[in-house]
């Protein structure tokens, strides 16, 4: 079952709603990756990541089922490695994981800033490959903001799980209603993207 949200600035108690209902497990059961790589190079940046984990552990996921995936430390996907080829068995934060260790997460959590940067991350690495995959498999995606638009129709390399192009963070709210077309979309803070197999839905 395919659960995609792509948020403007987080997840609203609607949102929390549809996120731990689609899970199917208790709040202290459910195991998050958390990417903060559009959100580290400045401080305000750095301040939306910390608010991202604060988020999810007031939601009761626990501390210790939140892991920090910066994909800045990842090795590129074409560069061959000369020095540390003996370099093995690494905790997770520090290689790519693969599609079947991904599936041993709930949801995967994009927090905002650069979205060039985040985009440019995820194409070296390889990273977007295995997340599309993943989402495929069940794997929750959520977005915030910067986390969004590379979900969205916003880049050609973009992940596009929606073929639309969104703005995040306006200050006209737009209708909620299910997307039928390719057209631009404008969400305020407190809007999503709510996406499955079945429909495309603009949601509160």
């Amino acid at each position: 079952m395919t659960n995609i949200l792509l948020t403007s600035g987080g997840l609203t108690e609607n949102m929390k709603n549809i996120f731990f209902r689609q899970i199917k497990k208790k709040k202290k059961e459910i195991k998050v990756l958390l990417v903060p790589s559009a959100g580290i190079h400045t401080d305000s940046a750095r301040e939306g990541v910390h608010i991202c984990a604060y988020e999810l552990i007031n939601m009761g996921i626990l501390p210790s089922n939140i892991v920090l995936y910066p994909l800045q430390v990842l090795i590129s996907a074409d560069y061959k490695r000369t020095y540390s080829e003996y370099v093995e068995n690494l905790p997770l934060q520090y290689r790519l994981l693969s599609v079947d260790e991904l599936s041993k997460f709930d949801a995967i959590f994009f927090s905002g800033g650069n979205a060039e940067i985040l985009m440019s991350e995820m194409k070296r690495t390889g990273f977007g490959e295995i997340v599309c995959q993943s989402v495929k498999n069940s794997l929750f995606y959520v977005g915030v903001s910067a986390g969004s638009m590379i979900g969205a129709g916003n880049y050609r390399d973009g992940l596009r799980f929606i073929e639309n192009e969104i703005e995040v963070h306006c200050s006209c709210k737009c209708k909620a209603e299910n997307i039928t077309d390719n057209r631009k979309i404008e969400l305020c803070d407190g809007q999503a993207i709510y996406i499955t197999e079945n429909f495309k839905r603009i949601i509160e």
